[in-house]
């Protein structure tokens, strides 16, 4: 059985060893000490106090993590939602966990604001078709962003029609 919860601290090993383990975040040069500050900074309580706090939420099944999703409600121009990492372990994909996340990540965001963005590598053309199939359009490369060769691709889905704030 799936279960979506809150990650903890306690997850964050196991979030960063999925992220290392695969081999298209090998090109980011990302070690599992890396891995595991992101995550650990991402959730601590100065972030919070600053109010750049992001969110880890874990998929587990069998009480083990199969997934995880690590966004900020206010990520990208301190409006709109950010998805920063989603991974899911390789023995667990195809099984609906990445789609569980987003969906959940999805909510929240919305509920804050009206886009959630993210970007992906211009050479995982699966997780494109992926974002793609759940309302994402992309709207704009941004070459060299992350990593010097790789140009990252930057995904919008809009909650609707944005609506004026002024009148």
């Amino acid at each position: 059985m799936l279960t979506v919860r809150q990650g903890r601290r306690a997850d964050i090993e196991a979030c960063a060893r999925i992220v290392v383990a695969d081999p298209l975040w090998r090109r980011y040069r990302l070690t599992l000490a890396a891995a595991r500050r992101v995550l650990r900074e991402g959730i601590s309580r100065q972030a919070r106090e600053r109010r750049t706090r992001a969110e880890l939420v874990v998929a587990t099944r069998g009480g083990a993590v199969a997934g995880f999703i690590l966004y900020h409600l206010r990520g990208t121009f301190h409006h709109s939602g950010y998805v920063r990492w989603i991974a899911v372990a390789p023995q667990a994909r195809g099984r609906g966990i990445g789609t569980a996340l987003m969906r959940h990540a999805e909510a929240h965001i919305f509920g804050a604001g009206p886009n959630v963005f993210l970007t992906v590598s211009h050479f995982n053309r699966r997780a494109q078709a992926f974002y793609r199939a759940l309302g994402y359009r992309k709207v704009g490369d941004l070459p060299h962003y992350v990593v010097s060769g790789i140009t990252e691709r930057l995904y919008r889905k809009t909650r609707g029609p944005i609506e004026s704030k002024t009148r």
